[in-house]
């Protein structure tokens, strides 16, 4: 049965959370396709996160220009710490997160809250469309579909839903006391595993709203010592859920997965020496379990390919 729902009503009010830091090039693009969406009843939050370029104004004149949007000057204390800024004075029962470089599309908070409301769902996903780029994100369904129970959970940690915070639409009660761990980078990866493990029903929209920038040498695009902060994201997840047997294997899915991008990622950049230690312990993870990661049938060919290649002992010339 069809629910009924009002997306007029003041009940039905979106807080869109925007971090502000060095994106003077973007910003007047992003908050104006933010403006521009079909569905009005919105505030915009732009947290400055201590932005040395032309930001904090860019900001300011946004609050006169609009009176939906509003601003949060803090002290420089990176994306995470920026969101939960946001989350914590945003006055809407539903959030959603939007990064200052990116745009999206005019009809994505009123497709998504609708099916939101329609499902009676606690998240809304959609996909990510990649701008200046050749990287192509995987659509699962190809219609509006609700997954229920450990449904949604099981489906990101093995990546079969978009693994970005910023393409969701959530009902400020499933993300409650969630916050995104600070001082890490893949931060989204710890929040959403933690929302999705609390959730009882997501709704799934094949539609790609959100139009990401790819941008050479972004921390997305390029390898450093934080990348490893992905494999104390999987170790703290891990130690979340639930430990039944089938998120327990989503879960197994997800840490081959991680150890394998990690070890290749230092061979193929060449940096053996540099990360003699991560690397040793991310072969020593692979060898311990080859046999796994070549007979589980949900592990991809070029992951079993990326496995072998991780040992290596030269940069690749890939």
């Amino acid at each position: 049965m069809t629910m009924e729902y009002n997306l007029g009503d003041k009940t039905s009010f979106v807080s869109v959370i925007v971090p502000v830091y060095k994106v003077e090039k973007y910003l007047d693009e992003c908050v104006r396709s933010i403006l521009a969406q079909t569905y009005r009843n919105i505030e915009v939050i732009l947290v400055d996160d201590g932005s040395p370029d032309s930001c904090p104004q860019l900001c300011d004149a946004w609050v006169k220009a609009d009176g939906r949007v509003r601003v949060v000057h803090k002290p420089n204390g990176g994306l995470s710490s920026a969101r939960n800024a946001g989350i914590d004075v945003a006055k809407g029962d539903y959030l959603m997160f939007i990064d200052s470089d990116d745009v999206i599309k005019p009809e994505m908070v009123e497709e998504m809250l609708a099916s939101l409301l329609r499902n009676d769902a606690e998240v809304c996903c959609s996909r990510l469309v990649p701008w200046g780029g050749n990287r192509e994100f995987p659509c699962v369904f190809s219609e509006e579909t609700v997954l229920s129970d450990d449904d949604a959970l099981c489906m990101f940690l093995e990546r079969k839903i978009e693994t970005s915070s910023c393409t969701k639409l959530y009902r400020r009660k499933a993300v409650g006391d969630v916050r995104f761990i600070e001082g890490r980078i893949n931060e989204d990866f710890p929040f959403l595993s933690s929302v999705f493990s609390k959730t009882q029903r997501v709704v799934y929209l094949p539609e790609g709203y959100y139009l990401y920038r790819y941008t050479p040498g972004s921390i997305s695009t390029t390898f450093r010592e934080s990348y490893f902060d992905c494999l104390k994201n999987v170790a703290d997840v891990g130690r979340m859920i639930a430990d039944n047997g089938r998120i327990r294997e989503s879960f197994d899915i997800c840490r081959m997965r991680a150890e394998i991008d990690a070890a290749f990622m230092v061979v193929r950049h060449g940096a053996h020496a540099r990360f003699r230690e991560q690397l040793k312990g991310c072969r020593g993870y692979i060898k311990s379990n080859l046999l796994r990661i070549f007979r589980n049938g949900r592990v991809g060919l070029n992951y079993k390919v990326k496995a072998l290649l991780a040992f290596a002992p030269f940069k690749l010339p890939i």
